[in-house]
Parts: structure tokens; C-alpha cells; sequence
């Protein structure tokens, strides 16, 4: 799935050099108080994600003061936040590049994320989804499958709200995304597995980039259809 990553004209190794180099701009911007900065990495980032429906947010005196009370729920592990300055979209994108393993939560992610779980629960006969796998669904545009639900499955849905008033349950689907695929990635290097050894400049973004791909559309991947085969070996 990461090999056939394309987004914005861009394959996968450039993607990387040019979030990069937005990293750059917004931490460097960060750590001596040069908002400007700040918001013109934001801004830049925005439109590559198609999410220009923030930049104005960003231009707001206010907005710097929100990300500073915000960043301190964002980096623990605190997976039940009731309250969030502003969070969308766009501003997961943002706080990928300015946090430490953070990823960028969207509908296709949490699209594959779903699914794997959902496997996962399946072949283990578990009796519903643990609360910590229990990743909630982002609102998309177009007619493709992006929730793994089946029957006896649910996974939360979170209904796209208007900019400023997206739900907590995106930001704590967010922390969950990242403390699981953290965790995937220990295993990972653990076993020296063949991904592992790609020795990827950035392995948790790679990873989010090959989830990206994967969940575009569920519709035939789904229990009953021809491309429910994958078996977790434990």
C-alpha cells in the first residue's frame, strides 16, 4: 500500500521531503516564538491537505493561545478529553507535524484502522470492540465505505460538525490511532520484521501513509466478500 502512495501529485518520498520541510518551518517557528511562521507553515500544509477552511482560523490572534492550551491534553495518553480548543480535518494534519508521534486521523485511516481491528476481534471471537480499539469513523465527502461496523461490531461514527465544533470523539480517536500504531511499531522492531528493515526515515508516518491507501474503500473488503483473507497469525 505504500508503494502505491500518491497524493496531490506527489508519491510518497516526495510527500515526505515536502512535510518535512513544513515540520521544519512550524516547529522551528514554534521553539522561538516566530508565529508568523508558524501560521504560514499551517497555511502551506492546509492546502497540500485540501483543509484551506482553517487558514483563516489561523490568522487569528486567539489561535497561537489555543494551540498552547491544547498542546499539553494532545501529548499524554489521556484518551477520554472532553474538551478541545478547536480540532478538525486540518488541524490533525497540523499537530502531526508539530508533536511527536502524532498522525494524521482521517476518514481513510480510520478507515483501515477499522477494518483491521474489526478482523482482529472477529478471528479472536471477541465479545464487542475494547474500548481503546473502539476508533471512531470521520465524516467523508463521497459514496465509498469508511466504517468497518458489521453486526456485531460497532465503531462510533463522528458526524461532521461545522469547523469549530468538531467532536471530542475525533481528537480521542486521534490519541488512540496514535498509541496503538506506536505500539505496532515496537512490535515491529521487536520481531525485525521486513518493514523494519526498510529503514524508514519516518517509520509512524509511513505507516499512516500505508493505512491512507488501504482505506479508501471498505465496500469489498468486508466479511462475505472476495477480499476477507487476511489471517492474523496471533
Amino acid at each position: 500500500a505504500l508503494a502505491q502512495y500518491y497524493w496531490k501529485r506527489r508519491n510518497f518520498t516526495s510527500t515526505v521531503n515536502l512535510l518535512n520541510e513544513l515540520k521544519a518551518q512550524i516547529r522551528n517557528g514554534w521553539g522561538n516564538s516566530s508565529y508568523t511562521d508558524v501560521v504560514t507553515g499551517a497555511q502551506r500544509l492546509m492546502k497540500w491537505g485540501g483543509t484551506e477552511g482553517n487558514n483563516k482560523w489561523f490568522e487569528q490572534a486567539s489561535s497561537i493561545e489555543s494551540i498552547k492550551s491544547d498542546i499539553h491534553s494532545l501529548e499524554g495518553e489521556n484518551i477520554c478529553l472532553v474538551k478541545i480548543s478547536r480540532f478538525n480535518s486540518g488541524l490533525t494534519k497540523f499537530y502531526s507535524l508539530l508533536l511527536n508521534d502524532f498522525i494524521i486521523y482521517d476518514s481513510r485511516v480510520a478507515a483501515a484502522l477499522q477494518w483491521f481491528i474489526l478482523k482482529w476481534c472477529t478471528e479472536t471471537d471477541q465479545k464487542e470492540i475494547p474500548n481503546l480499539l473502539n476508533l471512531g469513523s470521520t465524516s467523508l465527502r463521497g459514496s465509498q465505505t469508511r466504517n468497518a461496523s458489521s453486526a456485531q461490531y460497532v465503531f462510533q461514527k463522528i458526524e461532521r460538525l461545522v469547523l469549530s465544533k468538531q467532536p471530542i470523539e475525533h481528537v480521542n480517536s486521534n490519541i488512540k490511532a496514535n498509541l496503538l500504531l506506536v505500539e505496532v511499531l515496537k512490535e515491529v522492531k521487536a520481531n525485525k520484521s521486513a518493514y523494519h528493515e526498510q529503514k524508514l526515515s519516518s517509520p509512524l508516518h509511513a505507516l499512516e501513509a500505508a493505512l491512507f491507501m488501504w482505506g479508501y474503500d471498505l465496500t469489498e473488503s468486508m466479511p462475505n466478500s472476495k477480499n476477507w483473507k487476511l489471517t492474523f497469525n496471533g
